[in-house]
């Protein structure tokens, strides 16, 4: 256990975080580990494996509580605007949903068969329902209140996205891609790789007869789409690890069965079927898709100012702000 239950872990405004509240799940699963670690290791645990261990749920807590903060922040900030009697009975009617939507789907996921029993087992992790209910409101509640104040310039001009498209080429230049058929042999299955070839070699006469490749594929390849009929979905150029096949696929002429490719340990026979050569995507096609990406990053742009805002009015503290003065948080945000 990294922190204990009752430890505060983060205090937003005058509202304290406990470790309870962000641990839940993760001291259970660093028990586990250790244990399958112990199990592999002969009872002992390399202290190289167990930092690593901790680095991770630590890192886990981390982006936990970075959320619980934000959360916090916005229904501080709502709890500020919003008339009491009015926020009151909002929280009313999103409890009601927890209720009706969250608590029958908690009793199927924990197996409980009665309320009282989803109770007991939720404090045997360290959380009781009533506590899980705030903090289903309190995100309902954040994410709203978030909508309403985040709400960034919609209006996208033409310059605009032309501008982008040329300061971010890369992200419309489309790679090569093929889709074909292949037929494989695995050579430990034959006494030579004389064997093998003569049986791939075979094979590929049989389809230069006529007989279909995905018919042969399915009877005699061992290749990982042979119960297919040998046919590979579209595929990029650069993807594939083995070079002799990347070569092939995109340096055969459409249609044209290749001369045997060999490996170390597979030999192949290949045909492409269909191919699409290199190209930038227009940008009169790219447009619907940079208009995303724009109003995208003014939302994200929109969401990290406004809650920079509210540390600046709330004051913020968790147990992680020596690290973070070393190694600042992601901006993720990961409200939506």
């Amino acid at each position: 256990m990294l922190y204990e239950r009752a430890e505060a872990l983060a205090r937003v405004g005058t509202e304290v975080i406990l470790a309870a509240e962000v641990t839940m799940g993760l001291d259970e699963a660093r028990a586990k580990a250790i244990e399958s670690m112990r199990a592999k290791s002969g009872g002992r645990v390399p202290p190289a494996m167990l930092e690593e261990l901790d680095r991770q749920v630590k890192e886990a807590i981390r982006k936990r509580l970075e959320h619980k903060v934000q959360v916090a922040l916005i229904c501080q900030h709502a709890a500020r605007e919003i008339p009491a009697d009015h926020l009151k009975r909002i929280r009313e009617i999103v409890g009601r949903e927890f209720e009706k939507r969250e608590v029958p789907e908690m009793m199927k996921v924990a197996r409980a068969r009665s309320r009282r029993e989803l109770e007991d087992k939720l404090l045997a992790a360290g959380m009781s329902l009533e506590a899980r209910k705030r903090e289903w409101i309190d995100q309902a509640l954040a994410a709203d209140w978030l909508r309403q104040q985040v709400r960034p310039n919609t209006d996208i001009s033409h310059d605009e996205m032309l501008a982008y498209y040329h300061a971010h080429a890369a992200e419309f230049e489309r790679p090569a891609r093929a889709r074909w058929e292949q037929l494989t042999v695995r050579v430990s299955k034959y006494s030579s790789r004389e064997e093998a070839r003569a049986a791939l070699a075979e094979m590929g006469n049989l389809v230069l007869h006529g007989v279909p490749l995905a018919e042969v594929a399915k009877e005699r390849s061992d290749g990982p789409t042979a119960a297919r009929g040998g046919l590979r979905d579209w595929t990029s150029r650069g993807s594939l690890t083995a070079e002799i096949l990347d070569r092939a696929i995109f340096g055969l002429p459409v249609g044209e069965l290749s001369p045997i490719l060999e490996e170390d340990k597979l030999m192949h026979i290949v045909r492409v079927v269909e191919r699409h050569e290199a190209k930038r995507t227009p940008f009169g096609e790219a447009q619907a898709e940079i208009r995303e990406k724009i109003r995208k990053q003014r939302e994200t742009a929109a969401r990290e100012a406004f809650l920079a805002s509210l540390r600046r009015q709330i004051p913020v503290w968790t147990v992680f702000d020596d690290e973070q003065a070393k190694r600042p948080l992601p901006g993720s945000l990961l409200i939506r």
